[in-house]
């Protein structure tokens, strides 16, 4: 559930898969039928190790092998590929 502000908001989703069909994104308020979708934009960026990889800089992260070994620490920097 969203509650927005009277009058226009900007609502933002991120994180969002590229290959989604716009069309199966529905909107609707339960409290003001009357509320309408003014405008939506569909912004697809070309995914890359290195670009995921620069959306995690400076956090967290945790990593697993393949043969299942585990390391953590903080993601400090990308190397462009």
């Amino acid at each position: 559930m969203l509650e927005l502000a009277t009058g226009v908001s900007k609502v933002s989703f991120t994180d969002v898969a590229a290959l989604i069909d716009p069309t199966s994104v529905k909107f609707r308020s339960l409290t003001a039928p009357a509320v309408k979708v003014l405008e939506q934009n569909y912004e697809y960026d070309v995914i890359s190790d290195a670009k995921l990889l620069q959306k995690y800089l400076g956090q967290k992260i945790r990593v697993t092998t393949v043969k299942g070994d585990v390391s953590e620490g903080y993601l400090l920097g990308v190397a462009k590929t």
